[in-house]
């Protein structure tokens, strides 16, 4: 494959140690912290409220 896809094998190796080292990084700050996941507390991500009475008729 040409180099300008995949680079060159030190630059791929490369890309996959860090990648590796975030990934581990990651998880240890998890663990530390004593979280399960990444999700806010409260449910969802993203809160979904009605609109107020004069719009609901438009939407």
């Amino acid at each position: 494959m040409p180099d300008w896809i995949l680079g060159t094998p030190d630059a791929l190796l490369r890309t996959v140690v860090v990648g590796v080292v975030a990934y581990l990084a990651l998880i240890g700050t998890l663990r530390l912290s004593g979280k399960r996941t990444l999700a806010k507390p409260g449910g969802a991500a993203l809160k979904i409220e009605r609109p107020p009475r004069a719009l609901r008729s438009v939407f």
